[in-house]
């Protein structure tokens, strides 16, 4: 009887766990990444304009929504290979359907689309080019080798732009969207290797697709080695100080370095998984150097 009454009163988390599942089809980590990215370029650039809060986070919010509603977009257009690659997500499991990934992605762009008008004009054009930018990439730039992937390394990248621009100043902002875009499109690529079965059979034409494993592990390494090497750069010009150094040091080009060596022991899809989320940590873990530096 103690046992039973044990286990029943033990909190039951599956129910809400599976409730939650359907939401990440607007990859929720990427949007709040996208959240803070945009905060912390608008905070970066009030110290050459004036710091307006609200601008700042009607511009993030702007570019969250933006962000799920190219997500929610892609998993529709991506659904014969997320039947291979990706066989639990959201509409390819039937935890979400077709009409409503249509529906989600439709108000997400329109509602950020509007929040961008009200930040400004020139935020509002930067938003509608995103957007044009993003239904581009799920419709055919995803099958041009390494221009698909740099196109969503620029999206990430202008993430501190339109921060910037949100408090009227893109200066200060450089740095982090250089260091978005090697990180972004070292991982595109990254994802490009743990999808290729599934992209081959449907006919995406990755640079993993047509160029098979080593070349594209190469663009990686050259890639994240570019970014290691870049991230001494703002600390011996003097933009960032000795806490940012150190943090970016230990932090994230040990991890990348080890993200790099990960990639060439072994390419099954498990471990290009683990190498694609831990850059994801590493751009979190840069998020919070260039804060505290």
């Amino acid at each position: 009887m103690t046992a039973s009454r044990s286990e029943a009163e033990k909190p039951d988390n599956r129910g809400l766990t599976q409730a939650m599942k359907p939401i990440t089809i607007v990859r929720p980590l990427n949007v709040l990444l996208t959240f803070g990215s945009v905060l912390l370029g608008a905070y970066l650039a009030s110290k050459h304009a004036e710091w307006n809060w609200l601008r700042a986070l009607v511009a993030a919010g702007s570019a969250s929504l933006i962000l799920a509603a190219g997500n929610a977009f892609n998993d529709i257009i991506d659904i014969k290979s997320d039947r291979i690659n990706h066989p639990d997500r959201p509409l390819v499991s039937g935890q979400v359907s077709r009409s409503g990934a249509w529906w989600l992605a439709v108000v997400c762009a329109l509602v950020g689309l509007c929040l961008a008008r009200l930040v400004s004009p020139l935020a509002f054009a930067v938003a509608v080019f995103v957007t044009l930018l993003l239904i581009a990439y799920s419709l055919f730039l995803q099958s041009v080798p390494l221009l698909g992937n740099l196109t969503v390394a620029v999206m990430a990248a202008l993430t501190f732009p339109f921060g910037g621009i949100a408090v009227g100043s893109i200066r200060g902002t450089v740095y982090p969207a250089l260091f978005a875009l090697l990180f972004h499109l070292g991982r595109e690529i990254v994802k490009d290797l743990e999808d290729r079965r599934g992209d081959t059979e449907v006919g995406i034409n990755t640079l993993a697709v047509r160029f098979g494993v080593r070349f594209p592990r190469t663009v990686v390494s050259l890639v994240l080695a570019a970014l290691i090497v870049m991230t001494f750069v703002p600390f011996f010009d003097g933009t960032y100080g000795l806490t940012y150094f150190l943090i970016a040091l230990l932090g994230v080009d040990g991890l990348l370095a080890g993200m790099i060596w990960k990639l060439w022991t072994s390419d099954d899809p498990g471990s290009l998984r683990r190498v694609s989320l831990g850059l994801k940590a590493g751009m979190a873990v840069g998020l919070i150097a260039i804060v505290l530096g």
